[in-house]
């Protein structure tokens, strides 16, 4: 039985359980399952409870707690750190018509943005484990931090995706998904691409096929205290088109209790980008960036993009990328307000044979997360870089104090 979704369909809730009529009751699987609801990020309590009948049998009763407003209606304006301040219309429902599905429209307008994206992803197509999706976009920006640069990105396209969870090996908590990207990118960024191994290209079309592998055991999906995430992505651009390379990503995050209500929590994150023939051709917005929190891996206490080939006249510096995060979070108030200190490393490098882990940029600090009803998550990290971005072999000065701001997302 189902009980207290006034707005979810059953048969939501019903296809996470992993439990089924006539079989033996296994305990292990009644925990997945309860895992499984909350991971739909739909709820604040699930239940599970056992309801023993006369004949030896027994019922399950999944009593469940829907979340208040879990989609966002916002009109306003926004500020981040790349594009300055924005107004905004964004409309997200995780849980469209109760059945799961996703819609979302987004617009912005600003100084240094112009964007609109639309939309739609059934996870659950045909009543099947399998998902379909599509998205249209346009995007029109000149970075905030780099406004001096006079430097304009372009990007417009689709993208459509499939993919199937609860994948029957090696366990039910893996899934994959597939993704077709069309795109046309432009840059206005003169950059210097004299390496023999990379072009950069200032504009062109992107054709873009995409997998990604994931397995998913953590325990919520918004501040978890246990269990773990790999995601595995390679990506292939180069069936038509301007652009063409390889490019891998292997990303694990793994969350542990501690006493106190204290939880630990570590995530590594790795990329390489190959040649498909020839040198890489590649937009600047593709090549690795890290520093700040909106590249392709968190290094804060430096400025966005600050380390690998987005800017500067090195672009084989984003070829190779390695990254690492360690953090101790406290719940001030459960689900609301969390005070977090973590350390993070990273750096991009020209090539793999050139990763040396003793050449990583050190950030450390503090931050909060607090989860608004109908904002979304909003967080402020306070961190310090202790070595210097253009340091040289005769070293340099730390970085020093940089403030950050970013909206949902956890630490």
């Amino acid at each position: 039985e189902i009980r207290g979704n006034l707005k979810t369909r059953d048969k939501v809730i019903r296809r996470e359980i992993d439990l089924v009529p006539g079989q033996r009751y296994r305990q292990s699987l009644m925990a997945s399952s309860r895992q499984r609801i909350f991971s739909l990020n739909y709820f604040s309590d699930v239940k599970p409870d056992l309801s023993p009948n006369s004949d030896g049998t027994i019922d399950m009763v999944f009593e469940v707690t829907e979340k208040d407003n879990i989609g966002t209606f916002q009109i306003g304006a926004a500020y981040s750190q790349i594009d300055g301040f924005v107004g905004t219309l964004a409309l997200t429902i995780p849980n469209f018509r109760g059945a799961g599905e996703e819609l979302k429209v987004d617009l912005q307008y600003g100084l240094n943005r112009h964007a609109i994206d639309i939309g739609f992803k059934e996870p659950w197509a045909f009543d099947s484990p399998m998902s379909l999706s599509g998205e249209i976009f346009y995007s029109w920006s000149v970075p905030f931090y780099y406004t001096s640069l006079r430097d304009t990105l372009q990007s417009k396209g689709f993208e459509i995706g499939v993919g199937r969870s609860k994948l029957p090996w090696p366990d039910n908590h893996f899934s994959i998904d597939g993704s077709y990207r069309f795109s046309y990118e432009m840059s206005t960024y003169n950059a210097d691409t004299s390496s023999p191994v990379i072009k950069v290209l200032r504009d062109g079309i992107l054709s873009r096929l995409s997998c990604s592998i994931t397995r998913y055991d953590l325990d919520m999906p918004q501040f978890p205290s246990s269990g773990s995430k790999l995601t595995v992505t390679s990506q292939i651009s180069g069936l038509g088109g301007d652009f063409s390379y390889l490019k891998g990503i292997v990303d694990y995050d793994h969350y542990f209790p501690l006493p106190f209500k204290l939880v630990l929590g570590s995530r590594i994150k790795g990329g390489l980008i190959h040649p498909v023939s020839g040198p890489i051709k590649i937009s600047r917005y593709d090549l690795f960036k890290i520093g700040g929190v909106y590249g392709d891996a968190d290094l804060r206490g430096y400025d966005e993009y600050s380390i690998g080939g987005y800017y500067g006249t090195r672009p084989d510096l984003g070829i190779s990328m390695f990254a690492s995060t360690l953090e101790l979070r406290y719940p001030l108030l459960e689900q609301q307000l969390y005070l977090g200190v973590f350390g993070d490393i990273g750096n991009t490098w020209p090539t793999l044979a050139m990763v040396d882990l003793g050449d990583l940029y050190k950030g450390v600090g503090f931050g909060l997360r607090l989860n608004i009803p109908m904002m979304g998550l909003m967080g402020f990290d306070f961190a310090w870089g202790l070595d210097d971005p253009n340091r040289t072999a005769f070293g340099g000065k730390p970085h020093g104090f940089v403030l950050h701001f970013l909206m949902n997302r956890g630490f």
